[in-house]
């Protein structure tokens, strides 16, 4: 009976030691999984920032494109207008000077 009192005082340890070995390779896997899991959600949080900075910029590109072509048409507009109000009135008075000359020269 002794005999079997150490085999079973044996075996409980044996299970013992197998438990403590299997539960600390569990904590050191699920150690692992966290620490891999931490490390992607950085990586998620990190490329979800760059996502809506390059959305934000996409934005800011569109609505800055749009808004300078309706802002710098009545710009070029307003610069064309003048242009052709000064070459006309250029053109006018070349004109006028034309005539002068050719008046001058009439009674010189």
């Amino acid at each position: 009976m002794l005999s079997n009192g150490k085999q079973l005082v044996g075996c409980v340890e044996l299970i013992r030691v197998k438990v403590a070995e299997a539960r600390d390779a569990l904590l050191h896997e699920f150690d692992d999984e966290r620490c891999h899991h931490q490390k992607m959600m950085s990586e998620y949080t990190r490329l979800q920032q760059r996502f809506d900075n390059l959305q934000g910029d996409m934005d800011l590109m569109t609505r800055t494109s749009s808004n300078d072509a309706h802002d710098r048409l009545p710009f070029v507009f307003e610069h064309t207008q003048f242009f052709l109000h000064s070459t006309t009135q250029y053109a006018l008075t070349l004109h006028k000077l034309n005539s002068l000359h050719w008046l001058r020269s009439c009674f010189d």
